[in-house]
């Protein structure tokens, strides 16, 4: 099994090393759960355009046209179905 030193570097060592100084292990979790966000990669830009036009299309009226959905997050319908297909693969 590997440390959280091994894995994370020096932060990863304070963290493990303060968490065995806490009464409550759940204690830990924040500063985990800290950790892990900083070092998580951003999202690829077209992860915000489909999960915007996720939203649009819950949001829309029944009836909703899938170039209206586009057009709100300016990208043809092509690019947004190319997206959808790279973001199901």
């Amino acid at each position: 099994m590997l440390e959280l030193g091994d894995v994370f570097g020096g932060a990863g060592a304070r963290l493990a090393q303060s968490a065995t100084e806490l009464e409550d292990p759940r204690a830990a979790l924040e500063p985990m759960y800290d950790l892990l966000r900083e070092r998580r990669r951003p999202a690829a830009a077209g992860t915000q355009v489909v999960a915007a036009a996720v939203a649009g299309m819950r949001e829309a009226a029944p009836g909703t046209l899938v170039s209206d959905i586009a057009a709100e997050r300016s990208v043809s319908v092509r690019t947004l179905q190319r997206l959808f297909a790279a973001k199901s693969a």
